[in-house]
């Protein structure tokens, strides 16, 4: 795999794992999933974006 396609798989990653943290934020704001604890898994899910984005961000300063 080429540096190129590394990245590239990286930002689709972090597109979706943005995704995933949005679609958890609405479920806590339209209180549908009332019984399940959320707020771990949008912690959780930041923390995810987080390590994506600094890899994505080191392999690009790398490149």
């Amino acid at each position: 795999m080429s540096k190129a396609d590394f990245i590239h798989k990286y930002k689709i990653a972090l597109k979706e794992a943005r995704e995933t943290k949005y679609w958890l934020r609405l479920l806590i704001a339209s209180n549908i999933a009332k019984n399940i604890n959320l707020a771990s898994l949008t912690k959780e899910s930041d923390e995810i974006c987080r390590i994506i984005a600094k890899i994505t961000i080191n392999a690009l300063r790398n490149k």
